[in-house]
């Protein structure tokens, strides 16, 4: 039995309306939590270094786009993990300059930093808090401060 063309219309008017409000909710998810993570994963060998890069990501609320985003982390173009919620990365290196790039499917973000014997770098990582499907990376030197806030590090 076919169904009648009205029925039909008003189906599709109520998907259209359901599927225009998924975005509203999904504005509305939260990654992480509210709480720091203040035992990052480690990437050196050796007694503890003198000199870090201590790379972290907040908790973040947004499109699920953004929050679902995992940007590659790079240390002088090579690959050392992602930029996860809840999973700070510390890098042991000698004092020197480095480029450290946050990388998505959409584009890079590159952050030269220079670290002293006995110094550490913070930096934080996430996206553009942009309506994408494929956000941009975003990677913000911070200080010690701001980070032991935001990260407890």
């Amino acid at each position: 039995m076919a169904l009648p063309k009205t029925s039909m219309y008003v189906r599709a008017m109520k998907a259209l309306v359901l599927l225009l409000a998924l975005p509203g909710c999904a504005a509305a998810i939260q990654v992480g939590t509210a709480s720091p993570d203040p035992n990052p994963v480690t990437i050196g060998t050796g007694s503890e270094p003198s000199s870090q890069i201590i790379i972290y990501r907040t908790s973040e609320v947004g499109l699920l786009t953004q929050v679902a985003t995992t940007p590659a982390l790079l240390i002088d173009g090579r690959s050392v993990g992602t930029c996860r919620f809840e999973a700070p990365l510390r890098l042991r290196v000698p004092a020197g300059n480095y480029t450290i790039t946050a990388l998505t499917q959409n584009g890079e973000e590159n952050q030269w930093v220079v670290v002293e014997e006995g110094e550490t770098q913070h930096l934080r990582c996430g996206v553009v808090s942009a309506p994408s499907i494929a956000p941009k990376p975003r990677l913000d030197r911070v200080s010690e401060e701001v980070a032991a806030r935001e990260a407890g590090l």
